[in-house]
């Protein structure tokens, strides 16, 4: 029986994030971390759970070179901004925003 992968809609940005993050560093080194923050606004929610399982799982699998750094915003948009700001602050390479609400994130 053939296994058939089949990734979801979020393994797939996931690796247009990490492609692209990839791609835009020169002189890049196999053993160079990249650092991927995502922000999920709340962990009480079965499909914002699912969907954080989901990206740290597919990135462990196809990715090696990336470390996947979650935030729990506690369903507060205020900690969530906090989040957001303390994972610049690590130096990550691309953020991934799973917003509480889109009006609160002051990306400039």
């Amino acid at each position: 029986m053939r296994k058939v992968i089949i990734p979801t809609r979020s393994g797939v940005i996931l690796f247009c994030l990490v492609f692209f993050a990839l791609d835009g560093i020169p002189g890049l080194a196999a053993e160079d971390k990249i650092m991927i923050g995502f922000s999920q606004a709340t962990m009480n929610h079965p499909w914002r759970v699912a969907m954080v399982e989901g990206n740290t799982r597919y990135a462990a699998e196809h990715y090696p070179d990336v470390d996947l750094i979650v935030t729990d915003g506690q369903n507060s948009a205020t900690k969530q901004v906090s989040d957001v700001e303390s994972l610049m602050t690590r130096g990550i390479k691309v953020l991934i925003i799973s917003p509480l609400q889109a009006q609160a994130l002051p990306l400039s």
